[in-house]
């Protein structure tokens, strides 16, 4: 197995980069779905990751969706220094002969792999499900521990920025390149368009809008997993740097030549994008592709929620997260309940509230009608 490799140790920017001609070189421990399923769409030649794609420390289903689509996958865990040697373009080839390697021709360097099996990955997989309360308790200290540092800090306002965009009295929607994204984006669309609304893309959410043909009027985020057609198209760029004030996406921005606002918070981009639709008067906030539970964080390399958890408390009486909405209504009958329900409910309740003489705009009733359901919807789903 012979070809030129596509190596970074952030596999969403990879992501933009392989291509079916290739061999992805990752740096990624406990593969999660959706870079998976990226990759599997991609069809690259094989995966090569040098921390291990299933440690069986929580149910991480990566390495099965590749292996399932028939993409190899192999674990160089013996020479992980070499990784930053590695770069684009570089000619490896993989063998089988009295052991299973890795030759890198530019360097000269031969590495030993381990082929991952798919019985591997689903026993590993399974182990994970197992070991999950056991995962629970430190990530939640980590959680509390970090909610307690940064409380103080959540309970001021963002600094204060010069946004053109006005967000008072709008609805906000913020798309976040998080599992099922596409799909919650698409359902939730053909009811929001008419409410004129705000759509926020935190990185490569920016890309998810445009794909729907949207134009996002705010980009924000670290900017390393968002295309440069996505940075161009979006009204106004918000570079979400660290309280210091170091911001690793500045450079991109200033060589693209895009103007940018810099905010330095704590938290993911994710959550400031939350703050930011409540602080500037958002009238109800609509959030794609969320992450919201442990093995999210934990897909993403991250050991806790604390930022997250004090967010949610903040904002929480104006959120509809089409998390727990899609799920629901992905399958058919239930698709076909809600769309009876919506039927049989808000047509008699917009007769009355026309007949009674209320001089409310149509627009405004939809508005405050679709968020009710999708609130009742969101609930019924979790409970």
């Amino acid at each position: 197995m012979i070809g030129k490799i596509v190596v970074d140790s952030i596999t969403k920017r990879l992501l933009q980069r392989i291509n079916s001609s290739s061999i992805a070189v990752l740096n990624h421990a406990d593969l999660d779905e959706l870079a998976a399923y990226q990759l599997k769409r991609k069809r690259p030649i094989a995966v090569i990751n040098f921390k291990p794609t299933l440690s069986g420390k929580f149910p991480a289903k990566g390495g099965v969706i590749l292996l399932e689509a028939g993409i190899p996958v192999f674990d160089c865990l013996e020479h992980q220094e070499y990784f930053p040697l590695l770069k684009d373009g570089m000619q490896v080839s993989i063998s089988s002969g009295r052991s299973l390697t890795m030759r890198v021709e530019d360097l000269h360097l031969t590495l030993p792999l381990r082929m991952v099996t798919l019985t591997e990955a689903e026993t590993k997989w399974k182990e994970g499900t197992k070991n999950l309360d056991q995962t629970f308790l430190p990530f939640a200290k980590n959680t509390l521990y970090y909610a307690m540092q940064e409380i103080k800090d959540f309970a001021k306002p963002l600094p204060p920025l010069s946004l053109t965009i006005r967000m008072e009295g709008r609805p906000v929607i913020i798309v976040v390149r998080g599992k099922g994204a596409t799909e919650e984006l698409q359902f939730l669309l053909p009811m929001v368009r008419k409410m004129n609304p705000v759509f926020i893309g935190v990185d490569g959410g920016a890309d998810l809008l445009l794909q729907q043909r949207v134009i996002p009027d705010i980009v924000i985020g670290d900017m390393d997993s968002i295309t440069d057609l996505a940075l161009q198209k979006g009204r106004e760029r918000i570079l979400h740097a660290y309280m210091n004030g170091f911001a690793p996406g500045k450079n991109r921005l200033e060589e693209l030549n895009y103007p940018y606002h810099l905010l330095p918070y704590k938290g993911m981009s994710e959550d400031i994008a939350l703050l930011l639709a409540y602080q500037h008067g958002a009238s109800s906030i609509y959030l794609v592709g969320s992450h919201s539970h442990m093995l999210d964080f934990l897909e993403k390399g991250r050991m806790g929620m604390g930022s997250t958890v004090l967010t949610r408390m903040k904002v929480g009486h104006l959120l509809i997260d089409m998390k727990g909405l899609y799920p629901l209504l992905h399958q058919r009958k239930n698709r076909k309940k809600f769309q009876l329900l919506l039927a049989f409910t808000s047509l008699p309740l917009l007769f009355l509230l026309l007949a009674a003489g209320f001089q409310l705009p149509l627009s405004s009733i939809w508005h405050d009608l679709t968020a009710w359901f999708l609130q009742v919807l969101s609930a019924s789903s979790s409970s």
